[in-house]
């Protein structure tokens, strides 16, 4: 099955049937991906704020109104509670577990606001269009992140570091890189970091910058 060219529509569907349930990377290309983020309307304002301060971080694409399950801009028709491969369940800060639908939740309270933050997958179809190789394609792995000594801009009850994704790139294809990544404002933050200048072993941090409350 060619996810690569498949339309978001398509590929929600097998999600909804429970047919994906891993990382959508290199899916749907052409087409903005993007991270959830579901709260309740209590703290909600606050976390509205915390993306404000911290558009590079969380870099925000749509809010849903309170006990809404579809994202009428950016994904219509969708489904918030099943249309996403797996999702995390946090309660008081700890995970309490894992689950591929989660209607449960919206069912059992009307208050819950949904966030659709922007996600650094979005422009790997274009580094891939110029000739630049996506490792964790090719190994059919989830993204590389890592959390940072970088603080966020708190925001009431939200605050904490940065946390960077990093795909590792030739040097020599380093600034064709460059354009591509700046194109897309909503999904990453330009800002890389040569780890070595080597032909055969450079690599560079290409980061999209996330927060983590």
């Amino acid at each position: 099955m060619d996810f690569a060219a498949m339309k978001p529509a398509d590929l929600r569907g097998l999600i909804r049937k429970g047919e994906l349930t891993g990382p959508t990377t290199g899916m749907c290309n052409g087409y903005a991906q993007g991270n959830l983020v579901v709260l309740p309307k209590a703290l909600a304002w606050d976390f509205l704020l915390f993306c404000q301060r911290n558009p590079k971080a969380c870099p925000l694409l749509e809010v849903a109104d309170a006990g809404e399950r579809t994202f009428a801009q950016f994904g219509k028709g969708s489904d918030i509670a099943t249309d996403i491969p797996r999702y995390r369940v946090y309660e008081h800060g700890e995970l309490t577990g894992e689950y591929t639908d989660v209607s449960k939740f919206f069912e059992e309270r009307n208050d819950l606001v949904s966030f659709l933050i922007g996600c650094s997958f979005s422009f790997e179809s274009e580094l891939l269009e110029a000739g630049i190789p996506v490792r964790q394609i090719e190994e059919g792995v989830n993204v590389p992140m890592y959390n940072t000594n970088i603080p966020c801009t708190p925001a009431g009850v939200f605050s904490g570091n940065m946390v960077v994704s990093m795909r590792p790139i030739p040097y020599r294809q380093v600034r064709r890189q460059l354009p591509l990544q700046r194109a897309c404002p909503a999904c990453t933050v330009c800002r890389c970091k040569l780890v070595s200048r080597k032909p055969s072993a450079s690599m560079i941090w290409l980061t999209r910058i996330t927060a983590m409350p």
